[in-house]
């Protein structure tokens, strides 16, 4: 990517990055923290506990968070708001994807109450269509339990009514996204980077230009823990969430043992090549096409800041099937499951059972550490490495 010195915030800007989901915010988020010892030099700091501050974004927005998730407070809001105060005279930096789904007057309080004209709102996009299966699969691991085919329909609808293709709308229609927060922080303020799925440095090379930083400065961790699952490993996950429904177990269940057991320790296994993605239906892909097009052509007149081909936008997945757009029953295509993929949700499900703390998530392992999972570390050991991020993690946040 090339340089371009004028896209540089001004020194005393904050960078706030809305997301939103599955758009590159996991590997700007690792980058971040990765580098965030070396920025201060650089004349910038991020900002926020852990990989987000994602607490005080669903505060804000008044938004509920995942099932079995803690409670957002105002003090976690307050604690972000003065993490950020502390960065005048350097560009600050504030990056969660729970912001994106903020209606306009929430939009207007954020940028208030971060800095006001001190904010700069970054907004990461992604071709719509290629977006389509993960996003169904990130639903299912927070509880969906309807097919691909059945949500496709659902999102496609003349007037969605289902939630989850609200929510989807609300997070992935670009040009409603761009214009809400272009009213909110003004148009001059916000910048559009529409990333490039065959470059994955793009990402991050654009926010080193935003940020004034030399590049190589921030480096994505290459790690399974945010990986798409296969057709059978979601096919999984969604059968568990109709027993969890069908047993009333609670959220608190729901997340230790489903998304933090299951789900979570699935990731961490390498599928086969020939193990069976989740393939869009063309006419779907060709929705999605077309709406990101309309998309495309209002961000353009809207007067943001656009970083990569909006074009982009518009360009479909390379797993295509032709699933017909009406179907008379909900059954979802047969999906193979190895039995290396069943084995690892056993184990997620038994280490959540026995000596992992209930906030520990298998995510947390580092690439290393996951490459001995993967090679058959005992369940002992693997809690003993969890049980120590913790308490590393806990050591961190008082400072220690």
């Amino acid at each position: 990517m090339s340089r371009d010195g004028s896209l540089a915030l001004p020194p005393d800007s904050l960078l706030l990055h809305i997301g939103p989901h599955k758009t590159g915010t996991t590997a700007v988020q690792s980058a971040l923290r990765n580098a965030k010892p070396l920025l201060p030099q650089y004349g910038a700091q991020y900002v926020g506990s852990g990989l987000n501050a994602h607490l005080g974004a669903l505060y804000v927005t008044g938004s509920p968070g995942q099932r079995g998730d803690p409670t957002p407070r105002a003090v976690n809001w307050q604690r972000l708001r003065k993490q950020v105060k502390r960065t005048h005279g350097r560009r600050g930096i504030v990056s969660s994807e729970r912001f994106c789904t903020a209606d306009p007057e929430a939009a207007k309080r954020i940028v208030a109450d971060l800095g006001g004209d001190r904010v700069h709102v970054v907004i990461t996009l992604r071709p719509l269509a290629r977006m389509l299966a993960s996003q169904w699969q990130q639903h299912v691991q927070i509880g969906l339990r309807v097919s691909y085919q059945r949500w496709l329909r659902y999102v496609f609808a003349e007037q969605p009514t289902n939630r989850p293709a609200q929510v989807f709308w609300r997070r992935h229609a670009h040009d409603e996204l761009t214009e809400r927060w272009a009213a909110a922080a003004g148009v001059d303020h916000v910048t559009v980077v529409v990333a490039d799925d065959d470059d994955r440095t793009m990402l991050t090379g654009a926010f080193e230009t935003l940020l004034a930083l030399p590049s190589g400065t921030l480096v994505a961790e290459l790690t399974q823990s945010n990986r798409s699952l296969t057709y059978g490993e979601t096919e999984i996950i969604r059968q568990l969430n109709q027993e969890y429904v069908a047993r009333g177990w609670s959220a608190r269940t729901y997340r230790q043992f489903i998304s933090g057991g299951a789900a979570a320790a699935m990731k961490l296994r390498q599928p086969a090549p020939d193990e069976p993605r989740v393939a869009t239906p063309r006419w779907a892909a060709e929705r999605a096409a077309e709406r990101a097009g309309l998309a495309a052509k209002r961000i353009a007149d809207s007067g943001v800041r656009v970083i990569g081909d909006l074009d982009q936008l518009t360009r479909l997945p390379s797993l295509l099937s032709d699933e017909p757009a009406a179907r008379g029953t909900d059954d979802a295509p047969a999906a193979p499951v190895p039995a290396s993929a069943a084995v690892a949700g056993m184990v997620g499900v038994i280490l959540a059972t026995e000596t992992v703390p209930r906030s520990a998530d298998v995510a947390m392992l580092t690439p290393a550490e996951q490459e001995q999972v993967t090679a058959g570390i005992t369940t002992r050991r693997l809690a003993a490495i969890l049980r120590r991020r913790l308490r590393d993690r806990a050591r961190r946040r008082l400072g220690r």
